[in-house]
């Protein structure tokens, strides 16, 4: 997936040399990024299907959504204990958050997507709509 990026910046003699590499570069990043946004959520995707042996009922969401902060901390091949250091947590409050007996708040969930690197959407995958 080869891509002229030159193409993309139009050709402004008001833009310096200098200037049309910068927004070259960040027209790379963004590709990069969305890239690896999209190879995150194919692995995932494929980790649910080899490690779905977690039965749920599908209708409490915060099951829904502990269920998928477990199989994505054992993706990451963390433990409770680790993941629960990085988030400033006991490992018991982790716990309860991956059997779905606490909620997990917005401001939690987004720490969780940046520490496991892995889109904020996909706690709420399987959940029933």
């Amino acid at each position: 997936m080869k891509k002229n990026l030159n193409n993309e910046i139009p050709n402004d003699t008001n833009i310096t040399k200098n200037e049309k590499v910068a927004n070259i570069l960040d027209i790379a990043v963004m590709e990069i990024r969305s890239l690896i946004i999209e190879l995150a959520r194919k692995d995932m995707e494929e980790f649910m299907k080899n490690n779905s042996s977690i039965n749920f009922d599908g209708n409490d969401i915060n099951q829904v959504i502990g269920n998928n902060i477990r199989h994505a901390r054992k993706f990451r091949s963390m433990t409770q204990h680790q993941l629960a250091n990085l988030l400033g947590l006991t490992f018991q409050q982790l716990q309860k958050y991956e059997t779905g007996k606490n909620r997990v708040s917005a401001e939690r969930l987004y720490q969780l997507s940046r520490l496991l690197n892995i889109p904020i959407d996909y706690f709420f995958s399987n959940a029933v709509s």
